[in-house]
């Protein structure tokens, strides 16, 4: 063993830097290689484990600026002390600083995100975090120090050659584990062939954040969209249609299932949808279809378990910022430089950097059909405009993103409004060429093709912007055409409420395949003499996003919208209004009404409890004490 008296020498100040680096690299590395772990063990189906390499290599470089900081403080502290120093200890000082700074800064973010939702605690949470900083600094510090004077020569760990070749070391196990661990992505050859089933095909279209009253088939004047005007006349449009939450990931959940978000749970941004909750791709392909998607949103890529019942689940990434890949995107590092890049250093927008556009759904698109054309099958596409950022097209590099701006002046409210209907216009341009192809394979009259959206936005209309904190109606207010084979009820339309959960069963009562009992929609078709199926009395729609706790019971006048006391988006706790004259919600009329407020409030406690019942009970027993507590206090468990 190294005698450490022989140690205590006086180290000058560059050495404490260079040591501050060289430890922080290795410290970095391991808080990533961690990370990386908590990224494929919270996920679902990932299709690639690059993270593991990308969060090595990411993190050991950003720790090397904290560990200058670290270096170049410790370096004038002792410079002013004039205090000798064994070089064993100051290495381990600052490995474990370094690598407890980084692992409470990451696990408080997501430890409020995706355990408290981001609704924190108080300042109970950051005392205990503290804390166990602490005692975790103090452990690796004397463990470290422990290590470092058993295996000699210490001064190895110090050294420059000595600490690369350590982090080459985990930056090659990082390496092999992304390409060895990744799973596979070849489907089996048998599987690339249409279905058998003796139903229509079928096409679900969810175009992201189309408002509906900014469609011209729904009053609005202010541009054309020939391709959804054909939609509409060939089809029957459903006026008063409403999401059940108002961002992608519970709405979609929803369309998919046919459940309340309540029910399928996949409500917060960590959450994932349940393997046994049944979806529409499930039984359509126990039906006989051959079952295709094409999701365009992180929010339903595999890694969220969105790929159930589908033999094809084709993700259609964007190109990932610094070199990243699909599961790199979940580590808190990329999006915090995500985050910078794109609000103080970026000056032009590219679309890739977000989503695959509507030509490039197209392309993706027009090949699975043609594969699966000989036999039934279901196909479902995400177009993702007009969702942000707004582009201007042709494409010139402007696009207006709420990561970039995320509360912009009231006065940009017409440019981002016309910008959203630019982005509209060129979608309808692409659905138009898809439509084209359709008819040309002979398969467009005999389709069923549904079309929709997944929710809103908002254009300060209630002081405002972007969507998934409010549940007014030009959040929850979607579009919705159902098409029928062979046109059937063709130009249509009906005012009567409808629901998103009511999209599935819909489509599996026309396509003959069994029903889940757990379905909570209802099949809104017309039966032969026209009349569409049995409507909503009321639409209820939730939310739980961002420390906005929200529920909306609407009948055909009035709605009433509750909140959760202290929400960030500053609603009040009850907002009732009437939308026969007033259908922009600008007058709360809660105080005046209170027993219309009973009603509703009843109405909208009766629902979330039909919701909630199943998935709570299921649930409850392997409920962690924190989430128990946080629906105590919410109201959604006893």
């Amino acid at each position: 063993m190294t005698d450490p008296s022989k140690n205590n020498l006086a180290v000058s100040p560059l050495s404490r830097i260079r040591i501050g680096l060289l430890s922080a690299l290795i410290a970095g590395a391991k808080v990533g290689f961690l990370e990386s772990i908590l990224v494929v063990a919270t996920g679902s189906e990932l299709t690639e484990w690059g993270v593991f390499t990308w969060a090595v290599i990411a993190y050991g470089l950003l720790a090397l600026l904290i560990g200058l900081g670290y270096g170049t403080l410790g370096a004038v502290v002792s410079a002013v002390r004039k205090r000798r120093a064994r070089l064993d200890r100051i290495y381990s000082f600052y490995l474990a600083l370094t690598f407890t700074s980084m692992l409470l800064i990451i696990g408080r973010f997501r430890i409020i995100r995706d355990i408290y939702h981001e609704i924190p605690p108080g300042p109970s949470l950051d005392i205990k975090l503290l804390l166990g900083g602490i005692a975790l600094f103090l452990f690796l510090h004397f463990l470290v120090l422990r290590f470092t004077l058993r295996v000699g020569p210490w001064k190895g760990l110090v050294r420059t050659g000595g600490s690369l070749i350590r982090f080459a070391l985990i930056v090659v196990i990082a390496i092999v584990v992304s390409v060895v661990g990744g799973p596979s992505r070849e489907e089996p050859e048998g599987k690339l062939t249409g279905g058998t089933a003796g139903g229509p095909n079928v096409l679900l279209i969810i175009i992201d954040t189309l408002r509906a009253d900014h469609l011209p088939i729904y009053g609005y004047g202010s541009i054309e969209t020939p391709a959804f005007d054909r939609l509409a006349a060939d089809g029957i449009v459903y006026r008063k249609a409403f999401s059940q939450a108002s961002w992608t990931k519970p709405s979609i959940a929803s369309i998919l299932t046919g459940l309340y978000p309540s029910t399928h749970q996949a409500i917060h941004k960590g959450s994932l949808l349940p393997d046994d909750v049944p979806t529409l791709a499930e039984a359509l392909l126990e039906a006989g279809y051959f079952t295709v998607g094409l999701p365009n949103n992180e929010n339903i890529f595999p890694i969220r378990n969105f790929q159930q019942g589908f033999q094809v689940y084709e993700a259609l990434e964007p190109d990932f910022f610094f070199y990243a890949t699909e599961s790199a995107f979940h580590l808190t590092l990329y999006n915090q430089l995500r985050l910078v890049r794109e609000r103080f250093l970026s000056q032009k927008k590219r679309v890739e950097h977000y989503y695959q556009d509507a030509a490039a759904v197209n392309r993706h698109a027009m090949p699975w059909v043609d594969r699966s054309k000989g036999g039934s099958f279901f196909l479902f596409l995400h177009y993702m405009e007009p969702h942000d950022p707004y582009f201007r097209h042709p494409y010139d590099g402007t696009g207006y993103a709420r990561v970039n701006n995320p509360n912009p002046s009231p006065d940009l409210a017409r440019t981002y409004r016309e910008t959203y209907d630019g982005e509209i216009v060129y979608l309808d341009q692409h659905l138009g060429e898809l439509f084209r192809y359709l008819e040309e394979e002979g398969l467009y009259r005999d389709l069923l093709i549904v079309l929709t959206s997944d929710h809103g936005e908002e254009f300060y209309e209630h002081e405002g912007w972007w969507h998934g904190t409010t549940l007014y109606e030009e959040q929850i207010n979607v579009p919705l055409i159902i098409k029928l084979p062979g046109n059937a009820h063709a130009g249509t339309s009906t005012d009567g409420l409808v629901r998103s959960i009511d999209i599935a069963p819909s489509i599996l009562s026309i396509a003959g395949a069994s029903i889940p009992a757990t379905v909570q929609g209802q099949s809104i078709l017309p039966d032969s003499t026209g009349t569409v199926g049995a409507e909503a009395v009321y639409v209820f729609s939730e939310e739980d996003l961002e420390g906005n706790v929200l529920q909306s019971v609407r009948g055909v006048g009035w709605k009433l919208i509750l909140a959760n006391e202290g929400n960030p988006r500053g609603l009040e706790p009850e907002e009732l209004y009437d939308l026969t004259s007033d259908p922009g919600e600008s007058m709360n009329l809660s105080a005046g009404q209170p027993d219309i407020v009973t009603s509703l409030r009843e109405r909208a406690a009766e629902t979330r409890s039909l919701a909630l019942g199943m998935a709570v009970q299921a649930q409850e027993k392997e409920m962690s004490d924190v989430e128990r507590e946080r629906l105590k206090a919410l109201g959604y468990v006893q």
